[in-house]
């Protein structure tokens, strides 16, 4: 209770101060706007205030700036407002002569602070559009400059498809925007607006951004080309590093001659020849890759810079602090700051500018590495088949020596057994001769001649029985021999399906055996 009569006591002076000079502006603001006419003369000068009002509004100029420009515009439309309640004020006298005088001062004031109201309203809206796409450019001009434009950038493919769709999808509308801008200024200026001096300034740096978005667009292209050129390359020199190696591999399991025949040998000899055929495709590899390396560009340095100064060169113009950068022209890389490069030109002038500016030429030294040990791969590879082929036709030649020993070994006894065949003949045919053809003995020719036959007849009875015995001996094998497979596949022949498991199966089979 005690805070309330308190906070009471401290509030009432206060709120009884607040009515009074409330009340005393009232008491003014009727006795300006409310005179009657019972007053002999006017208590307020019109003429003065129109004519401090004149001075005053001749006196404003246009800030340089939006926010300037919008306070200037809420200033003006309070003071329009107060130009616009002296109308009903101006004439309201009885001398015509003062009144005539006072309107025309009256009426200059108020055309003239309409045109201030318009020209600032145009210059408002102006410079309102031109801020937004000057605050768009450097936007623009802050996420290029800041972008990772290095080798360990993995995500360059989303900002390529970004470029390439704001190309051909946005750019020709975002010109035009710029040019309608720079026409609409053209046009206020030639209406002869005021505030040409703040419409031109900003006419020159809507060209100016437009200017420099459009040499980082160039940068963008140029960044994006060479990133994709750079992470190709290694895409490539690993695959073929991989495929090399599978190759190196396969050559030092697959072709070893150990435990493998003739044909064996020949299959991999084969297989070989045509490995080297398909190396012809890895030449041409390799050689393309050799070539790429020496245009590749070390990005690496985009973010780690060597000790010793590197030459860059300018993708697009720049107007630096210290000087402009020349598209084309080299530089030495003194420091690389990250977003912001520290470079000298040819003079020997040192420049500040962004790094997205430049590129660091070829070549890229781990590139042109990488690319020479793929050469000294292959090399080793072609090494090692020309090594596994003649090792495989060593080993073949020996196989062919010895089988060709084996054959001419076997020839020869059977050319020992078909000498000794025709010896064994010749002497048969020497006894048979010799029984055969002897001279019949003179004393009994007759005789002799049917002992001789008598003897033919008992060889041949013995030769033909002889026969007749082995093939009826054959005959009955293949009778036997036919009945037990018939007795074999009527036993199967019972069987509704064959045994399902090795062990029925075998028990099968001895059963056949018995029978």
């Amino acid at each position: 209770m005690n805070c309330l009569k308190y906070l009471y006591a401290y509030v009432c002076p206060s709120m009884k101060q607040l009515r009074e000079r409330v009340m005393k502006l009232k008491e003014d603001h009727d006795h300006i706007y409310h005179l009657t006419r019972s007053d002999a003369r006017p208590s307020i000068n019109w003429g003065k205030i129109i004519d401090e009002k004149t001075d005053n509004l001749a006196n404003k100029g246009f800030g340089q700036d939006l926010p300037t420009v919008e306070n200037e515009v809420e200033d003006h439309n309070i003071l329009h407002s107060e130009v616009e309640a002296l109308a009903p004020h101006i004439s309201d006298n009885e001398d015509k002569e003062y009144v005539s005088g006072l309107q025309t001062k009256y009426n200059k004031l108020l055309t003239n602070s309409s045109a201030r109201q318009r020209h600032l309203l145009s210059l408002r809206d102006y410079m309102q559009r031109c801020t937004n796409e000057l605050y768009w450019m450097d936007q623009q001009a802050e996420e290029r400059i800041n972008y990772d434009w290095s080798d360990t950038n993995l995500d360059y493919p989303a900002r390529q498809r970004q470029y390439e769709n704001f190309i051909s999808k946005c750019l020709e509308s975002k010109e035009a925007t710029i040019t309608k801008l720079n026409d609409d200024g053209e046009t206020l200026m030639a209406s002869g607006h005021p505030g040409k001096n703040v419409i031109e300034a900003h006419m020159e740096a809507v060209h100016a951004d437009w200017k420099e978005y459009l040499n980082l667009l160039i940068c963008e292209e140029n960044h994006l080309k060479h990133m994709d050129e750079y992470h190709k390359y290694n895409k490539e020199a690993r695959d073929t590093q991989d495929l090399l190696k599978r190759m190196e591999t396969e050559i030092n399991q697959k072709y070893s001659p150990d435990f493998k025949d003739m044909y064996q040998m020949d299959g991999l000899i084969r297989e070989l020849d045509d490995q080297a055929k398909a190396m012809d495709h890895f030449d041409e590899r390799v050689k393309a890759l050799q070539k790429h390396s020496l245009q590749v560009l070390p990005l690496k340095y985009r973010r780690d810079a060597p000790q010793k100064q590197l030459p860059v060169e300018a993708l697009c113009e720049f107007d630096a602090d210290e000087g402009q950068i020349v598209r084309g022209e080299r530089y030495n890389l003194l420091r690389n700051n990250g977003a912001k490069w520290d470079v000298k030109d040819a003079a020997g002038h040192k420049i500040t500018a962004p790094g997205v500016c430049f590129i660091i030429p070829p070549t890229d030294p781990e590139a042109v590495s990488i690319s020479d040990g793929l050469n000294s791969q292959q090399n080793s590879i072609k090494q090692k088949m020309a090594t596994s082929r003649g090792t495989l036709s060593k080993r073949l030649d020996e196989l062919k020596l010895e089988s060709g020993n084996k054959q001419e070994q076997q020839c020869r006894q059977l050319m020992a057994g078909l000498d000794k065949e025709i010896s064994d003949l010749d002497k048969q045919e020497k006894a048979i001769y010799t029984r055969v053809r002897p001279p019949l003995e003179q004393t009994r020719p007759l005789q002799d001649s049917a002992d001789r036959l008598q003897d033919m007849k008992k060889l041949m009875d013995i030769f033909f029985s002889s026969r007749l015995k082995k093939s009826n001996q054959l005959e009955n094998s293949l009778q036997n021999g036919k009945a037990l497979l018939s007795t074999y596949e009527n036993q199967l022949a019972r069987e509704a399906v064959a045994p399902s498991d090795i062990t029925s199966l075998e028990k099968t089979q001895r059963e056949l055996a018995v029978r």
